[in-house]
């Protein structure tokens, strides 16, 4: 029974097959820099994600009071986040897990990142739509306190830039 570079067993009828994911191992140490970052990357979204858990129980809990369309704005952010959370994960699977030693996976794009930055806009552009809502509710409910009446079209126009 011989020993590989790993300090692992290895019987002589499947020796050639483990050379040659040793050899792999040794080749994807070039590509370090690019899953590395993609999983380190991942992992701290997934660290996110769970403050954002957290954020979403506890607006709930905290004000169950709250008009309907605010808790419907946070669900659906909650929603996105989840499934693009989802994503990144499939994404860092393909790559470093399905697609583990093939040189030329990386240029070709899969479909779970086409459709993460689908979703990214999506997330973008729903988040800003909420926010601006609430500064134009802010600016007419109270004029006099943020301002005088001669600034008001700032809010509607920047909601309109949206």
């Amino acid at each position: 029974m011989a020993t590989s570079l790993l300090c692992f067993p290895i019987s002589h009828s499947s020796y050639s097959r483990t050379s040659r994911s040793i050899l792999t191992l040794d080749k994807m140490g070039e590509y370090d820099l690019t899953y590395g970052t993609a999983h380190l990357g991942v992992s701290i979204a997934c660290v996110l994600y769970g403050v954002t858990n957290l954020q979403t129980f506890l607006y709930f809990r905290t004000f169950p009071d709250d008009r309907l369309w605010n808790k419907i704005g946070v669900f659906w952010l909650w929603f996105l986040d989840t499934v693009h959370i989802v994503l990144c994960v499939y994404m860092v699977y393909y790559y470093v897990i399905t697609e583990f030693g093939n040189r030329f996976a990386l240029l070709t794009l899969n479909w779970s990142l086409k459709a993460q930055l689908i979703l990214e806009a999506l997330v973008i552009s729903s988040a800003q739509t909420l926010y601006a809502i609430r500064v134009w509710k802010l600016d007419a409910l109270r004029p006099r306190e943020i301002g005088d009446e001669r600034y008001r079209h700032r809010s509607y126009l920047g909601w309109l830039c949206l």
